[in-house]
């Protein structure tokens, strides 16, 4: 068209993934457009991560003001089908620090008992979501086991004033739990023999290790992980030094925040800066678990390296290379 009615006022409201480089690209150049052809701003355009509801209860409300209207967003509650989780075991972490986690194992069962119910399905990278209370936002956390296992295996780090992880952390072998599980597809290793390159920080260390547990096929998998102390809080330690020496675990790269060298993960990968080039450069994955400011440290570092392969880190995503799991 060659022109809009020169009245019309428009209000373009895009979604995205912030953790993307051209976050809602698509956005900016539909309302460049709009403007282009003579329409007129009515709002700013609003960009919404990942359906934040408050960013969108936000837009709709100046929308409303703006239009004389009362304006806003309730989301829809999914009917999904609750398990009852009965704790099997518990490995407690630094006991006496002032943020200790747990690994537990949980049994499933289904929550209502039918004479017949099919078997529940979940997989390492899988979440599994249990709510603090009535009516409370349920909490995420990344399963680390198989259906195959017979177990449902998370990791907890008991958070101050965190309702759901003192609640989980709290739990004593035999006490039950409801939550339900949701797939998570997008986070997973791809088929094939090329290198894993797994980076993870704290408790994100869960469903890493639940892929180094299926390695069956020795595929190359490096391993680079980020804790606190190393005398306290190195999760899952007598077991990595099996994989290591069966084969499953090619490479352990440590970095430990508090002790004489302190270090972040994201310092241990500039130190492999070399080695990762080359597994890069083999067409390897990269799968990232943990915080959104650790996860920003390993981008930027794996984005230094991958303009010296004339690649990107947004590039590795497009082709499934490069998958995160971050909270």
């Amino acid at each position: 068209q060659s022109g809009l009615p020169s009245a019309m006022q428009v209000a373009v409201l895009g979604f995205g993934d912030a953790q993307f480089q051209h976050f809602c690209a698509y956005a900016e150049q539909v309302e460049q457009q709009l403007h282009r052809h003579g329409a007129q701003t009515l709002l700013p355009l609003q960009k919404i991560d990942r359906g934040e509801l408050a960013q969108l209860n936000d837009w709709a409300q100046r929308l409303g003001q703006t239009l004389g209207l009362d304006l806003h967003f309730t989301p829809l509650r999914r009917v999904v089908a609750l398990q009852q989780l009965q704790l099997l075991s518990k490995e407690v972490y630094g006991e006496h620090s002032d943020a200790p986690a747990a690994v537990l194992r949980f049994a499933v069962r289904a929550a209502q008992p039918r004479w017949w119910r099919p078997k529940v399905h979940f997989a390492p990278g899988d979440l599994l979501a249990i709510s603090p209370g009535h009516d409370q936002a349920a909490r995420y956390y990344s399963i680390a086991s198989s259906h195959e296992d017979d177990a449902l295996e998370i990791c907890v780090r008991k958070q101050t004033h965190g309702r759901c992880s003192s609640l989980l952390y709290g739990l004593a072998v035999g006490e039950r739990v409801a939550g339900f599980i949701q797939p998570h597809p997008d986070f997973r290793p791809s088929a094939g023999q090329h290198p894993l390159i797994l980076v993870g920080a704290g408790t994100g260390l869960a469903p890493l290790i639940g892929f180094v547990r299926k390695n069956a096929t020795q595929r190359p998998l490096h391993l680079y992980w980020g804790g606190r102390n190393a005398q306290s809080d190195f999760l899952y330690a007598t077991e990595l030094s099996e994989y290591l020496a069966d084969g499953r675990l090619t490479h352990l790269g440590l970095a430990f925040s508090q002790g004489p060298e302190a270090l972040y993960v994201q310092d241990r990968l500039r130190q492999d800066a070399g080695t990762l080039l080359g597994l890069l450069g083999q067409g390897a994955q990269v799968l990232v678990c943990g915080s959104k400011d650790m996860a920003a440290g390993v981008r930027e570092v794996l984005e230094n390296l991958l303009v010296q392969l004339g690649s990107s880190v947004e590039q590795l995503r497009l082709q499934g290379r490069y998958r995160e799991d971050v909270y």
